[in-house]
C-alpha cells in the first residue's frame, strides 16, 4: 500500500489517504496521510508542487513555519506541528490541507523530494472545499481555539510552543472537538446549511472516534494540554 500511495503521489504530485486506503470519497472527510512530491522541474503532466509550507517543531526553538523545496538537505524525519499545510506550484496554484501534527518523512532523490506526512489525527483535505464548508469552518474554529490558548501564554510565549510540541496530535484533536461541542452549536433548524453540515461533521467524527474506542468522558480540556 505504501508503494501504491507513493505511485499516486508521483503520478499526481500529491495524494491523501486514511487507514491505508487512498481517498476516493468526500474531500471534506479527514485523512491521516498526505504524500507529496516536490520538483524543481515540472513534469507538465499534472499538478507539480514546487514547495510546501507548514509548521515544524524544531527542538528548543518550538514551532516554526518552514518552506520545503527540492533539493532537501536537512533531516529526513521531522515533526510537524498543527496548522495549514500549503502546497504551491510555479503558477501560484495551491493545495491546502490542515493537520493537528505528525511525523514528516522526507526522501530526497536526484530529481525530486518525496514527502510523507503521517498523523494519528485527521489531516483535512481542503482542496475543493467551498469558502464556508464544514471542514473549513472546523479548521478555522480550531485556529481560534489555539489562538486563545496562545494568548493565555502572553507572558511566556515559548511555553505555549513547548506545550504544543509535547502534545500528541490525537489528544489535541480530541480536546479541540470536545471544546467545539461544548461551546455551542446552531439551533437544529438553523437556516445556515454550512453550520448544520459543520455540526454534522463534529458529531460524525465523535461517533467514529467512539466506535474506535478513542472517545470518552475523560477527553482532556484543551487548557489542560496547552
Amino acid at each position: 500500500m505504501v508503494s501504491e500511495h507513493r505511485e499516486l503521489a508521483a503520478q499526481w504530485g500529491y495524494a491523501f489517504s486514511r487507514n491505508g486506503c487512498s481517498n476516493g470519497g468526500s474531500t471534506e472527510h479527514p485523512m491521516q496521510e498526505l504524500w507529496f512530491v516536490l520538483r524543481e522541474e515540472p513534469t507538465g503532466q499534472h499538478y507539480d508542487p514546487l514547495s510546501a509550507r507548514l509548521w515544524l517543531i524544531l527542538g528548543n526553538n518550538g514551532l516554526e513555519r518552514r518552506l520545503l523545496r527540492h533539493p532537501w538537505r536537512g533531516s529526513e524525519t521531522v515533526t510537524a506541528g498543527p496548522g495549514h499545510v500549503q502546497l504551491r506550484d510555479r503558477f501560484g496554484r495551491t493545495v491546502d490541507a490542515y493537520t493537528f501534527g505528525g511525523q514528516l518523512k522526507i526522501t530526497p532523490c536526484a530529481d525530486n523530494t518525496c514527502c510523507t506526512l503521517q498523523s494519528p489525527a485527521p489531516i483535512f483535505d481542503l482542496r475543493y472545499s467551498e469558502q464556508y464548508s464544514a471542514a473549513k469552518i472546523l479548521c478555522e474554529r480550531v485556529e481560534v481555539l489555539l489562538a486563545r490558548r496562545k494568548a493565555s501564554w502572553i507572558s511566556e510565549p515559548a511555553g505555549f510552543s513547548r506545550k504544543l510540541a509535547e502534545t500528541s496530535p490525537l489528544d489535541l484533536y480530541l480536546s479541540c472537538l470536545k471544546e467545539l461541542l461544548e461551546t455551542g452549536s446552531p439551533p437544529a433548524m438553523s437556516t445556515s446549511s454550512e453550520e448544520n453540515k459543520y455540526v454534522m461533521l463534529l458529531h460524525s467524527e465523535v461517533s467514529q472516534l467512539a466506535s474506535n474506542g478513542l472517545w470518552s468522558e475523560k477527553v482532556p480540556e484543551i487548557a489542560a494540554l496547552v
